[in-house]
C-alpha cells in the first residue's frame, strides 16, 4: 500500500478549523457551567466574557474548509477572542 492510501485512512481523525474553534468555545462554556454549580461556601472560578486565545497548527485546504493535520502543508497561526455565553444571572 502506498503512503497516499495510508494517509487517507487517518483522515477520519482530521478536524476542520471551524469545528476546532466551535469545540474550544463549547469547552470553555462547559468549564464555566461546572464552576457555577459549586456551593457558595466553596471557592469558585467562572470563565465569562471574552477569552483571548492563540493557536499554531498545520492545515490543508479541502474544498471550502481548512483541515487541521499533523503533517499539513500550511503552517497557520491564529489568535483572537472567543465570547463565552453569560447566563441571565448577575455576577457579583
Amino acid at each position: 500500500m502506498s503512503n497516499k492510501h495510508t494517509s487517507k485512512s487517518t483522515k477520519s481523525d482530521d478536524i476542520s478549523l471551524d469545528d476546532l474553534l466551535v469545540n474550544l468555545q463549547k469547552s470553555l462554556s462547559r468549564v464555566s457551567a461546572r464552576s457555577g454549580d459549586v456551593p457558595d461556601d466553596q471557592s469558585r472560578s467562572l470563565i465569562y466574557g471574552d477569552v483571548d486565545f492563540s493557536i499554531e497548527l498545520k492545515v490543508d485546504g479541502e474544498q471550502d474548509k481548512l483541515q487541521v493535520r499533523k503533517d499539513g502543508a500550511v503552517k497557520l497561526s491564529i489568535s483572537g477572542k472567543i465570547s463565552i455565553d453569560i447566563r441571565d444571572e448577575e455576577i457579583e
